[in-house]
């Protein structure tokens, strides 16, 4: 219950702000977008030279494809193939950038959640 008075209060404050104090938030929130946009461009940039220098993607095939010995899951010393070591280690795929750009509100409410928390729950660190 607390938190459902803390999200009412944190809502009833942000529309409570001016224009200006409300810019603030919003000036940042365009400067995080700008930060994510640009390392979503980076990380499109990295995925590009690693598959142009041989990296592949994991592919999507289900577990119960068959097996490449004929499908009767007997293997035999033909068909087995040797495992041969990769003479250099396959490039490592670039992380995905999977964070969102926090809007002005979100911003405003993470600076202030704390504080308001504490107003509504005294006795709780």
């Amino acid at each position: 219950m607390e938190t459902e008075k803390v999200a009412a209060e944190l809502n009833k404050r942000w529309r409570d702000l001016s224009e200006d104090e409300q810019k603030v938030y919003r000036e940042k929130a365009i400067v995080e977008q700008e930060e994510v946009e640009q390392k979503q461009i980076q990380y499109e940039s990295d995925l590009k030279a690693w598959k142009d220098a041989g990296g592949v993607l994991p592919s999507s095939e289900s577990k119960d494809t068959e097996p490449p010995n004929g499908g009767d899951g007997a293997s035999t010393a033909s068909q087995s193939v040797p495992a041969v070591p990769s003479s250099s280690p396959q490039p490592k795929a670039p992380s995905k950038p999977i964070k969102r750009a926090a809007t002005a509100y979100f911003l405003f409410s993470s600076e202030r959640r704390s504080q308001l928390r504490s107003e509504v729950r005294p006795n709780v660190p």
